[in-house]
């Protein structure tokens, strides 16, 4: 299996609320990935990035580490070709609405 592995801090002073939780949910819908998220910051419980709800149960707060996991059960040199275009295209869809600073 493949992962890419994204850590960011929270930038936006409310933290991952349900509005911005419901961006970051929708930036992962181009991808087939499997997708995790944990609050760092808290521990390193793991949950679906995909789901609002469980991105609320994380508690993210600005200032908190995120780190996001994409895991990918393509072949390693699908892998390669794919893992820079969704890098690119995910993180900077983030980034350009000041969610999050790049780690």
């Amino acid at each position: 299996m493949n992962c890419l592995i994204e850590d960011f801090i929270i930038n936006n002073p409310n933290g991952l609320h349900a509005r911005p939780g419901a961006f970051f949910v929708d930036t992962l819908k181009p991808f087939k990935s499997e997708v995790k998220i944990c609050n760092t910051h808290r521990g390193e419980k793991q949950v679906n990035a995909r789901s609002l709800l469980s991105l609320m149960v994380l508690g993210i707060k600005q200032g908190h580490n995120v780190r996001v996991l994409f895991r990918e059960t393509m072949r390693p040199k699908r892998w390669k070709r794919c893992e820079t275009p969704l890098r690119q295209v995910w993180v900077n869809n983030v980034l350009k609405e000041n969610l999050f600073n790049k780690k």
